[in-house]
């Protein structure tokens, strides 16, 4: 079967089609763009017409001369000239990209990395207050061999006797301590370094219960210096009335 495509203008055919059936329904889309035929065969038969390539008819837009990249390349302050730097962009460390996406036990390896737990061991003491503040401390702790493990102890047993650490070691001390005491005895390296960890916690909680006892003393003495003190300007003022000149008399 053949469909065939006259012009309106001169009556001549212009296209034809071959189908291998006959026809039972035929459509054109909006704009001849598409023919589509139904036949006898139970085949759909879909034909679109190429379009033409639609020219450009924006204007190219030019590149900037070069000279339009060196300018003010050269220029002088003035005296009168206000300068305004552009802020450099802040990128998150490592560690603070995993607190940011809640990989807790990868920020805690990172900060105990021998350069990080050497040269700036305040970064791993405030990775691991903020830990225990989240709460996720004991989580991050957990689940780690005889060498993490070994990681985490050693650099608590090198910094618990620092004064601006020791309060947030003691506290992640017995953390580790609670969660590996089932453990204890299968290796000798790491039963020795919770030994001495244990001891150092011990001395630094006496040591802080004196510290407490001495400020409380020093306190009571402070108490009493100022009492004395109030009792002797009261003594003077009193002395001092016209009244009590008088009775004296």
């Amino acid at each position: 079967m053949k469909v065939k495509v006259y012009s309106t203008t001169s009556y001549k055919v212009v296209h034809s089609f071959d189908y291998a059936a006959s026809i039972l329904s035929l459509a054109l889309a909006h704009e001849d763009e598409t023919i589509v035929v139904g036949m006898t065969n139970g085949i759909l038969s879909v034909k679109h017409r190429k379009s033409e390539a639609k020219k450009d008819s924006l204007p190219r837009r030019r590149r900037p001369a070069y000279r339009t990249y060196i300018k003010g390349k050269s220029y002088m302050k003035q005296r009168d000239d206000i300068l305004i730097n552009r802020p450099s962009k802040k990128h998150l460390e490592l560690y603070d990209r995993d607190l940011k996406n809640f990989r807790i036990s990868k920020a805690l390896d990172r900060v105990l990395e021998p350069s990080c737990t050497i040269k700036t061991p305040e970064v791993t003491v405030s990775i691991i207050k903020e830990l225990n503040r989240r709460g996720v401390l004991a989580n991050a702790l957990a689940g780690r061999d005889e060498k993490e493990i070994s990681r985490v102890l050693n650099f608590l047993i090198r910094n618990l006797s620092q004064p601006r650490f020791a309060s947030v070691l003691i506290n992640a001390a017995e953390i580790i301590i609670d969660i590996y005491l089932p453990v204890i005895g299968q290796s000798p390296v790491v039963d020795k370094k919770f030994l001495l960890l244990q001891g150092l916690v011990e001395k630094e909680i006496d040591y802080q219960k004196e510290l407490l006892e001495t400020l409380g003393m020093m306190d009571m003495l402070f108490a009493t210096m100022t009492r004395k003190d109030s009792t002797s300007v009261l003594q003077l003022a009193s002395d001092g009335l016209p009244g009590s000149q008088r009775r004296e008399s």
